[in-house]
């Protein structure tokens, strides 16, 4: 090994940060981490993150994507149009990485929100998430990476209520 590829080695152990003072410790620049932890040095950055709201999450860290929305079920009745559900048949989503958040409820639950950024059922909102017990987070995002693993309760409406309307709330603001 010489000094280059050493040098090389001790940066990809290291990782870097960004302007956000963001580590990407252990990451190999070759493959992406199955799990990255966003967990910024600065205080004024974990200030801004703090009581990020799931959508707020998405649009920072993921990419937009207009699709069509899922079909209504005949026998469903009808919600609302909203660009997060359903508006004119079509539906705000994101696509990227897998969200969790460990946030201040987290301390106490010990779970952490897994952020939908593409719901797939008629009733369900771009944003919505549901609590999971942190012990779990990497059985299900290796479940829900390479698995193919979803969630969707059975069909039922599982998803955290108060944070839907806070994405909904949020997004209709803009």
């Amino acid at each position: 090994m010489d000094e280059d590829d050493e040098e090389s080695s001790s940066e990809s152990e290291a990782g870097t940060q960004n302007e956000a003072g963001v580590s990407n410790a252990g990451a190999s620049a070759d493959v992406a981490p199955l799990i990255y932890f966003l967990n910024p040095d600065s205080p004024e950055t974990r200030v801004t993150l703090s009581g990020l709201s799931n959508l707020g999450a998405l649009r920072l860290l993921t990419d937009l994507i207009a699709r069509p929305a899922p079909t209504r079920p005949t026998d469903a009745r009808a919600l609302p149009s909203h660009r997060l559900r359903s508006r004119d048949g079509w539906q705000e989503t994101y696509v990227g990485k897998t969200l969790w958040i460990y946030d201040a409820r987290s301390n106490n639950d010990g779970c952490a929100r897994l952020v939908s950024g593409k719901p797939d059922l008629w009733v369900t909102a771009t944003g919505d998430s549901w609590r999971a017990r942190v012990s779990h987070m990497c059985e299900l995002q290796a479940g829900l990476t390479g698995g193919g693993m979803t969630i969707d309760f059975g069909g039922l409406d599982r998803w955290d209520y108060a944070e839907r309307m806070r994405n909904l709330g949020e997004a209709e603001t803009e």
